[in-house]
């Protein structure tokens, strides 16, 4: 063991170029993230926050987190049929 202070992990640090290209590996060639970050030595869910990130960007502005959070599902039952019209 080293002194105080020397046992802390340090965190990676990709540059902005570096997480553009792998998430464009996975999402201009189909390929499954857990492969592409396999060969990559990345984690699956960072990868995958990448992946995320880039589909949002390419799709321009203007275009919404697609994520299934309380906005969706109050949208989604709100608009949907109620007990009354299913009798």
């Amino acid at each position: 063991m080293g002194s105080a202070g020397m046992d802390v992990l340090m965190r990676k640090k990709y540059t902005p170029e570096f997480r553009a290209e792998a998430a464009r590996l996975v999402v201009d060639t189909g390929r499954p993230i857990a492969h592409v970050a396999r060969e990559l030595g990345l984690g699956e869910q960072l990868l995958g926050r990448w992946v995320h990130r880039e589909r949002a960007r390419s799709e321009g502005p203007g275009v919404e987190d697609q994520s299934l959070g309380p906005s969706w599902l109050t949208g989604w039952i709100g608009s949907g049929p109620r007990c009354s019209d299913l009798r």
